[in-house]
């Protein structure tokens, strides 16, 4: 279950790394009556670190409170202890299937 919770968190990391990374849409829309409409361009290259940044989703991210990024690994711990209860009433009844009646007669005498 240890290797469960430890891949459920690493794709839960690795997800927010690829959603944080993505660019947002911008809102400038080129103006098709200049001869150059690829100045735009140009000034997107030179914005700051700052900038870049906010093009990204990762200044959202920044903005989350530590409480709800704490949540969806609270729901991956709710999960996986749901998943374990239920393995072990599996197992339980499992065992009753493999128990051989001549031994279950034997010990119940």
């Amino acid at each position: 279950m240890h290797v469960s919770s430890r891949s459920l968190g690493q794709c839960l990391k690795a997800t927010l790394t690829i959603i944080s990374d993505l660019k947002k849409r911008d809102n400038v829309q080129v103006s098709m009556t200049t001869s150059r409409p690829f100045l735009s361009c140009l000034a997107d290259d030179q914005a700051s670190r700052k900038e870049r940044i906010e093009k990204t989703y990762l200044s959202r991210m920044e903005k989350f409170s530590p409480k709800a990024l704490q949540r969806p690994h609270t729901s991956i711990e709710e999960e996986l202890s749901v998943i374990l209860s239920y393995i072990n009433k599996w197992l339980q009844s499992q065992l009753l299937w493999d128990l051989k009646a001549d031994h279950l007669y034997g010990k119940l005498g």
